[in-house]
C-alpha cells in the first residue's frame, strides 16, 4: 500500500505542475504605426458596440474611448508612440487588456496594417482570446 501511495504523489507531483502551466496566457506585444482594425466573436462575427481605449503600463488613459462600429471596425487616433496596452470591453465577452508598441502616427482614417481582435466569445474563457495582424 505504501508502494502504492508513494505512486500516487509521483505521479501528481508530475502531472499537477504541467496541467497548471498549460492554462497559463501570455501576449506577444505588437507593433503598430496605428491602432486600427477590427473586432471579432469566436465565429469571426464582428462584434458591435465594443469599446477600445490606450492606457500606459502603470494604467493611466492616454486615449479617448472608441466604439466599433456595425462592422466591427475601429481606430484610436493620436495614440502616442511607445509601450501602451490596449483595453478592449465587449458585453458578454471578457475584457481584456493587450501589448502595443507604437513605432509611429499615421493620418487619420488610414488603417494599412489592420489589427484584429478576436474575442472567444464567453465569459472566463481564458486564453481563447487574441489580437493579431489581419485583413479588414
Amino acid at each position: 500500500m505504501k508502494v502504492f501511495f508513494g505512486f500516487v504523489v509521483a505521479f501528481l507531483s508530475v502531472l499537477l505542475p504541467v496541467a497548471s502551466s498549460a492554462n497559463s496566457c501570455t501576449a506577444k506585444k505588437l507593433k503598430v504605426r496605428s491602432v486600427c482594425g477590427i473586432v471579432v466573436g469566436g465565429a469571426g462575427v464582428p462584434i458591435i458596440g465594443a469599446t477600445l481605449q490606450l492606457v500606459s503600463p502603470s494604467g493611466e488613459t492616454v486615449s479617448g474611448r472608441v466604439s466599433t462600429g456595425n462592422d466591427g471596425s475601429f481606430h484610436i487616433d493620436g495614440a502616442p508612440t511607445g509601450g501602451v496596452f490596449l483595453s478592449i470591453e465587449a458585453s458578454q465577452h471578457n475584457s481584456g487588456k493587450w501589448p502595443l508598441k507604437v513605432t509611429g502616427r499615421t493620418a487619420a482614417q488610414t488603417c494599412k496594417k489592420p489589427l484584429v481582435v478576436h474575442l472567444a466569445g464567453c465569459l472566463g474563457c481564458g486564453c481563447g482570446d487574441w489580437v493579431g495582424f489581419g485583413k479588414k
